[in-house]
């Protein structure tokens, strides 16, 4: 049995590193500046390689969004690909690289609310960031099938698509989604980061993402009772690892409870949050299953 004294030991450890890793993130954050230059050069670099890739701003009602697509030809199937929080388009660089989709697919990434080259301001409203895929959804009318893919707080909005616009989307495919109401209470840092002291040290992105943080529990618990109204509910892939320290692993437990029969589960003892880097074969998979 472990003593008092190392068990403390143990839990200071883990605070430290946990705070060393928030103090990471946050210089990171500041170091970054320029976003928008350097998507411009990421853009170029794929288009030298051969990627069809371009960007485009979308009219949206409180701004414009900021989206990047790769279009080989005209293709009857989208995908889009929402990140996580914080982030933005270009954490989706290497799908969209990726011949084995751009071959079949119109392939899309945009930034959310409050990254990047997106001009709307950040919002913890689940509704006002779902407003903003169907917005993309209606630009390209000639598109009959959208599957979309989330990581992260991306599923979260993901999430209350299927609540509300299950019908415009015919597969989801989730990666360590945030979507248990239970298990989205904001963290010990999350509050620290409101205190005025702590915000004038943190970069925008990071604010951004603590204001969105702060709120989903709430978001998701007014959601959920959607999810299980929904008549419509597209096949869906759910990825998670139980390594994840960033997102429980309890939230696919929490999916399962929902009922949805579509769900196919991709669950693996030793994978952690960042699904679409350490596991990307597991989500062409989901992606190109049919």
């Amino acid at each position: 049995m472990m003593n008092k004294n190392k068990k403390r030991k143990v839990r200071f450890i883990g605070k430290a590193m946990l705070t060393l890793g928030f103090f990471a993130t946050i210089l990171l954050t500041v170091s970054a500046g320029e976003r928008r230059q350097m998507d411009t050069k990421t853009v170029e670099k794929l288009q030298k390689k051969g990627v069809p890739i371009s960007s485009q701003l979308i009219e949206h009602d409180d701004g414009e969004i900021y989206l990047v697509k790769v279009e080989k030809s005209q293709f009857d199937t989208a995908i889009l690909f929402i990140h996580g929080s914080p982030g933005n388009w270009s954490g989706w660089k290497d799908y969209l690289a990726n011949q084995r989709l751009f071959d079949r697919f119109l392939l899309l990434a945009y930034d959310r609310p409050g990254y990047g080259g997106t001009s709307i301001k950040v919002t913890p409203s689940l509704k006002k960031q779902s407003d903003c895929v169907v917005s993309i959804i209606k630009e390209y009318p000639e598109v009959k099938n959208w599957i979309v893919v989330g990581h992260s707080y991306g599923g979260s909005v993901m999430a209350y698509l299927l609540g509300h616009h299950s019908d415009l989307i015919d597969k989801m495919v989730f990666l360590a989604p945030a979507v248990s109401p239970e298990h989205q209470q904001p963290k010990w840092y999350n509050k620290w980061a409101k205190r005025k002291l702590v915000k004038s040290f943190i970069g925008g992105k990071m604010k951004t993402s603590n204001i969105e943080m702060l709120g989903l529990h709430e978001e998701l618990a007014l959601n959920e009772p959607s999810i299980r109204n929904s008549k419509e509910v597209p096949v869906q892939y759910f990825i998670h690892g139980e390594k994840d320290m960033i997102v429980s692993f309890k939230s696919a437990a929490y999916w399962q409870s929902l009922g949805m029969d579509s769900v196919h589960y991709f669950l693996k003892r030793k994978m952690n949050h960042f699904v679409p880097w350490s596991d990307p074969e597991l989500v062409y998979k989901a992606i190109l299953s049919k």
